[in-house]
């Protein structure tokens, strides 16, 4: 359908080249966009998951050419024994995560406009669905129990705050501890103080987070 003749149309967004085919179904605009640029980014991604899957299994790999059972599960009937079978190939293994859409995806609006403003328009209800999400999921925004709209902006002010100082933090650490905000949260919790009195000088705090 991409490649079936229809007219196509080419720009650049944010240093990304895009192509897109418009059609019409149903009252509805479809918007075929295709990018290089996104195709190696999620062969890289799908490969780099595939390899690590290959890594995963290679014990049982293991197991299964010595025939030794890969797990044992409790049943009503009793136990189930577990053994693998390895079923060979004769050319190499393709990662199967690889569909052929890589570097496609649509969009379908009630209008029918450039294919570039209506990626913009995607793009920016993107951006503040994620930002919400990663107020809500990130700082753990509880819910809101206000009347006033000025109260429901200030709190939604300080907790993007919250979240904004959070991730600064963690882009200029070297070497960040944590990189989970729940997870640190929960470090923060454990946090101890040891006060030190050196017997000819002024006390000193050392903070200790647990790592573990």
């Amino acid at each position: 359908m991409f490649h079936a003749g229809q007219k196509h149309i080419y720009f650049v967004m944010n240093d990304r080249k895009y192509e897109c085919v418009k059609r019409t179904y149903n009252d509805e605009t479809q918007y075929i966009f295709f990018s290089e640029d996104l195709k190696r980014e999620q062969f890289a991604r799908k490969e780099k998951r595939f390899q690590k899957e290959l890594e995963r299994n290679q014990p049982l790999l293991k197991k299964t050419k010595t025939g030794k059972p890969l797990g044992e599960y409790y049943s009503s009937e009793g136990i189930i024994v577990a053994k693998g079978i390895l079923q060979k190939i004769i050319d190499d293994l393709g990662n199967p995560h690889i569909n052929g859409v890589e570097g496609f995806f649509i969009l379908e609006s009630s209008v029918d406009t450039e294919p570039e403003l209506i990626l913009a328009l995607y793009k920016d209800k993107d951006k503040a669905e994620k930002l919400i999400r990663n107020i809500k999921e990130g700082t753990e925004l509880r819910p809101m129990r206000h009347w006033s709209k000025w109260a429901i902006m200030g709190y939604v002010l300080l907790v993007f705050l919250t979240n904004f100082l959070i991730n600064l933090t963690l882009l200029k650490a070297k070497k960040p501890v944590v990189k989970n905000v729940k997870l640190l949260k929960k470090y923060l919790m454990k946090l101890t103080v040891t006060v030190v009195y050196p017997p000819n000088g002024f006390r000193f705090h050392i903070p200790k987070f647990p790592l573990n």
